[in-house]
Order: structure tokens, then C-alpha cells, then sequence
């Protein structure tokens, strides 16, 4: 029993293995799926817990987030640099 199973593994291990190239069409359409999912399932309100008095939600966070700084000592359109002033000049 042992000999006839080892020898049935081997075959299949030494047995050739052909690839062929999935067509572009159908990666397409696997792209386009995984992208249909991932926005149905991101606007979908996700449950926590559910309960006599209601359920809980968990709440959909709008991203991406960005957070700004300004100085008000600063020109417009600057980033809070100053240009040197230039040398006083001297009169003689």
C-alpha cells in the first residue's frame, strides 16, 4: 500500500506542468471586480454590536486627511519664510 502511494506521488510530481497567459480581458475584469467590492464594502455602515435598543455603528471615516499650517507673520504663498532684508545702506 505504501509503495503504490509513494510511486502515484511521484508520477504526479514529475508530471509537466503547462501555463498559459490568462487573457487581458479576464484580468480586467478581476481588476474590476476587486474594485467593485472594495467600494461596496466601504460604503456599507459597518455594525459593532446589536442590541435590544438598537445597533451600533461604526462610523465611516472620510479620508485622506491633511493638516495645514500657517503663520500669520508670513506672506501669502510663502510657508512661513521670510526673505532677508537687505542691507541698510550707507549714506556718505
Amino acid at each position: 500500500m505504501v509503495s503504490y502511494l509513494a510511486g502515484k506521488i511521484e508520477r504526479a510530481w514529475s508530471t509537466p506542468t503547462k501555463w498559459y497567459p490568462i487573457p487581458i480581458a479576464l484580468g480586467a475584469l478581476v481588476l474590476v471586480v476587486v474594485q467593485y467590492r472594495k467600494q461596496r464594502r466601504a460604503t456599507e455602515p459597518e455594525v459593532v454590536s446589536q442590541r435590544e435598543g438598537g445597533a451600533v455603528v461604526k462610523p465611516a471615516i472620510d479620508g485622506p486627511w491633511q493638516v495645514s499650517t500657517t503663520t500669520w507673520n508670513s506672506a501669502p504663498g510663502t510657508c512661513g519664510r521670510r526673505e532677508p532684508k537687505p542691507p541698510a545702506r550707507r549714506v556718505v
